[in-house]
Formats: C-alpha cells, structure tokens, sequence
C-alpha cells in the first residue's frame, strides 16, 4: 500500500452513530434519482461500503468546472485515504440561513459533476470521483429544517477528526 496516514484508534463516527442521528437508509449514490432527496436543509455522507485499500483511475469521472478535477498523480489520494471509516465525504446543503441550497440541490449537482457535466458547480468532495469503485458508493442524509445544514456539518467534521485525527478522505483542500 501507498503511505496512507494512520489516524487515532478512538472511537469512529461509523454508521451506527449516522443511524442514531437519524440519517437515512444509504442508497446508491451513481444511480440515486436526483429527485429523491427533499428540498431542505440538510447534511449528506458519501460513504464506500467495501473495506479494505482502494483503488484509484488515473483521470476522474468529474466534469470540469473550472479546473480538472484529477488529483496526479494518483500517489497523491493514497496520502489522503484514511483507512477503518467508510466515511468518504460530508456535506451540508443550507450553508447559511441566506443560503437557500437543499439537500435536492446539492446532491443532484455532485452527482451530475461526478458524471462527467461540465460547468455544474460542486467542486468540494471531488476525490471520490477517482475512486475505481465510485459507482458503488452510498449517500445518506438527514434533513435539518430551517436550520443551515452547516452547523450539523461543522459538529459531524468535528467528531471525525477527534476520532481519526484527520478529515474525511475528500473532505479539505483539493
């Protein structure tokens, strides 16, 4: 394996905490219906349900917005990977009370970027789209009305880096 970081062994934000927060049933992100998830506020996770290394394309499946969205070489992403999460991404849709993105919204413009359209602005979490096995990944959200989805955001980036002493493999600078 490429040098990945080894993060803490302290208890993880998994799945069972994401079911306890009341997140929904995770779905298949590549072939989720963009109009399934409800306009409102809210906070999504990308998440890889294989365990185990990755493997990673040498071009990414995500259009271009106003770069390429390639990490190169790949070695770079093996830096990134945190291993023992499936936790791939965390996202918020509402990023402030004048911010009037739902849920719907952003994830049918990171699901449209990682297909390949051009010109859709969803530039954050763009790792995943490197990732050899993208279309098996999940996505589950949980919805906050009225309340921007970025304090959620905020809290549940907070617990995985206390957790693993890192953010989330496409979470952070590009």
């Amino acid at each position: 394996m490429h040098g990945s970081y080894t993060c803490n062994t302290e208890p993880m934000l998994d799945l069972t905490v994401l079911e306890a927060m009341d997140f929904g049933v995770p779905r298949n992100f590549w072939t989720m219906n963009r109009k399934e998830p409800p306009k409102e506020f809210g906070v999504y996770v990308i998440l890889r349900p294989a365990s185990g290394s990755p493997s990673f394309l040498e071009h990414s499946t995500g259009g271009t917005y106003r770069k390429d969205p390639t990490t190169s070489p790949s070695s770079h992403l093996y830096h990134r990977w945190v291993n023992e999460t499936p936790i791939m991404y965390i996202g918020a849709a509402g990023l402030t009370s004048e911010n009037k993105t739902t849920l719907r919204g952003r994830l049918s413009a990171y699901q449209r970027y990682g297909h390949g359209q051009n010109g859709v602005s969803h530039e954050g979490g763009n790792r995943i789209w490197q990732l050899e096995d993208v279309k098996d990944l999940t996505v589950t959200w949980k919805q906050t009305p009225g309340i921007p989805g970025k304090l959620l955001e905020d809290k549940l980036l907070g617990l995985f880096e206390l957790a693993h002493g890192c953010l989330p493999f496409a979470n952070g600078r590009h």
